[in-house]
């Protein structure tokens, strides 16, 4: 029993499938997905971290802002 390989399964369409029975290609493709998919979850939530650095930055400028720095419409830029 210590030559089993770990159970590793695909599942599509409510059907579940040994991995390890896959081709050579299968699952080779099957550790990228798997790979790909950590990297999904690493970019969310880099973009979660970024987007509330992001609001607090901006929480921490309105904070500052004053009368006198307001500028004329016409001479105002686009916004950031």
């Amino acid at each position: 029993m210590a030559d089993e390989k770990p159970q590793i399964t695909y599942v599509l369409d409510g059907k579940t499938y040994d991995a390890n029975k896959f081709t050579d290609e299968g699952k080779v493709l099957l550790t990228r997905i798997s790979r790909l998919n950590t990297d999904v979850e690493l970019l969310s939530t880099q973009i979660d971290n970024s987007q509330a650095a992001a609001l607090f930055y901006r929480e921490k400028i309105n904070e500052q802002l004053t009368d006198d720095m307001l500028v004329e419409e016409e001479a105002a830029e686009e916004p950031v």
